[in-house]
């Protein structure tokens, strides 16, 4: 009976039937470092911690990632105020019967 790490999944199981799983997905008796699983880096049978370049690189992804995120709902809410003044102002345009008729069309 053997400890597993699935080699894609970062699934750790404990005390399994070894011959039940094939090596080529799975790494037997893990050394594992302490640190939370999704900072861990399988080379080979070996398991290591992210370095602190990887951290911020994942970092500065996930921020530039939320940067756009961000920066689309301005462009987003600019353009909905946009067309919102764009529509006053088309509705200012139009008679005084015809704003009552639009209104009441409504």
């Amino acid at each position: 009976m053997s400890n597993i790490l699935n080699r894609i999944t970062k699934q750790y199981l404990k005390s399994v039937n070894t011959p039940d799983y094939p090596a080529a997905e799975w790494i037997i008796n893990p050394i594992l470092p302490v640190c939370d699983p999704s900072e861990w880096v399988i080379e080979g049978d070996t398991v290591r911690e992210t370095t602190q370049d990887e951290k911020d690189a994942k970092i500065a992804e996930k921020a530039a990632k939320e940067a756009k995120k961000i920066a689309k709902e301005l462009i987003d809410k600019e353009k909905a105020d946009t067309d919102k003044i764009k529509a006053r102002e088309d509705f200012m345009k139009l008679t005084l019967e015809e704003q009552v008729l639009f209104l009441y069309d409504r």
